[in-house]
C-alpha cells in the first residue's frame, strides 16, 4: 500500500498511517464510489441490512467464505449501526475492491442478496430463516467462486517492496491508547507476515514464499532475541497488520500509526517502537451522525 503518508515515511518526514474505512479509495486502489448509507431493521423471522450506493455500482457475493463484495469505499458509521451488525453476526471490512460484508460462520444460517435500482442504488441482504424472498422489481446481486485466501495471519497479503534508506532498531514494542473495546496487545503480538534478511541485516518485506520467514509482533518484544533492525516496508506492514485486525472486529474508523517523533527517537538510540492507535471516536465524526 501506497498512500500518501507512508510515501513521506520513506522520504523520511516519516509518518506511516492508516484509516480503516476512511483512507482514501485510491490508497487500496478501490472505486472512487463511496456507500452512502447503511441500515439495519429487524423483521419477524429476519434481518434487513440496505446499502445505498451510487447508481452503477457493482457487487457479487462468495460461499465459503459467505461474503458481499461491493465495489465501493466503506462509510462512516455510528456505533449503534456498528452494535447491531455485530448482533447479527456481521463485519464490514475495508477491501482492495471496496467493501467486504463478511457473515459469521453459523451451521444451516441463511441469507440472500439483491439489488433495486430507485434514485441511487440498493443492495439488500436478508439474513435468517423467514426470507420474504426476492422482490419482482429487484436483481439478485451475482455470486461468484471464493478466492482462497490464507487464514494464517490476519495481515493484508504482503507483497515485496522496493528496500529504502531508512532503517530503524527495536528492542521491543509498545501500543499506546489501546481502546478497552479493542483486541488487547496479547492478540496484537500475535500478527505475523514474512521477511528476509536485507543485505544490512535488517528485516524486509517480502512476498510469502518457501524462501520467507515468518516475523511476528511478539519476536520483537523477545528478551531472548537481539534488537531487530527494521525497513520502512515492514514499519508500514505493522500498520497495515494491525489496522487489519481492528478492521475485522468491526472497530472502524480507528486510526493506526507509527509518529515521526517515535521514528526520530529510534534513529538516535535503540528502544521499543511506539504504535498508536486512535479510535474513531477520539476525533472522527461519523457521515451518519
Amino acid at each position: 500500500m501506497h498512500d500518501q503518508p507512508f510515501r513521506c515515511a520513506t522520504c523520511a518526514c516519516v509518518i506511516a498511517t492508516l484509516l480503516l474505512m476512511g483512507a482514501p479509495s485510491s490508497a487500496l486502489g478501490a472505486p472512487e464510489a463511496r456507500i452512502d448509507q447503511v441500515r439495519v431493521g429487524r423483521h419477524p423471522g429476519y434481518t434487513r441490512i440496505v446499502f445505498e450506493v451510487p447508481s452503477g455500482t457493482r457487487s457479487y457475493t462468495t460461499q465459503s467464505p459467505t461474503e458481499l463484495h461491493i465495489e465501493a469505499a466503506p462509510p462512516s458509521l455510528d456505533g449503534a449501526i456498528l452494535q447491531r451488525l455485530r448482533e447479527v453476526g456481521v463485519r464490514l471490512e475495508r477491501s482492495r475492491e471496496g467493501t467486504r460484508m463478511r457473515l459469521d460462520s453459523q451451521p444451516g444460517r441463511t441469507w440472500s442478496a439483491f439489488q433495486l435500482e430507485t434514485e441511487s442504488l440498493r443492495i439488500v441482504v436478508d439474513l435468517g430463516s423467514g426470507l420474504p424472498g426476492v422482490p419482482p422489481d429487484a436483481e439478485r446481486v451475482p455470486e461468484r467462486p471464493a478466492q482462497v485466501r490464507s487464514e494464517r495471519s490476519v495481515a493484508p497479503a504482503a507483497t515485496a517492496e522496493p528496500d529504502t534508506t531508512l532503517r530503524v532498531t527495536v528492542n521491543g514494542i509498545r501500543f499506546s491508547g489501546l481502546p478497552a473495546d479493542g483486541p488487547g496487545p496479547e492478540e496484537l503480538l500475535d500478527v505475523a507476515f514474512p521477511v528476509e534478511r536485507a543485505a544490512d541485516g535488517a528485516w524486509k518485506l517480502v512476498a510469502a514464499g518457501d524462501a520467507a520467514e515468518l516475523l511476528r509482533l511478539r519476536d520483537l518484544s523477545s528478551a531472548n532475541l537481539p534488537p531487530a533492525t527494521l525497513t520502512a516496508s515492514v514499519l508500514q506492514q505493522i500498520v497495515e497488520s494491525i489496522a487489519a485486525v481492528y478492521a475485522q472486529r468491526g472497530l472502524v474508523g480507528t486510526r493506526v500509526d507509527i509518529r515521526r517523533r517515535d521514528l526520530d527517537a529510534l534513529a538516535k538510540d535503540v528502544g521499543p517502537l511506539v504504535v498508536h492507535v486512535t479510535p474513531a471516536r477520539l476525533g472522527y465524526d461519523s457521515d451518519l451522525e
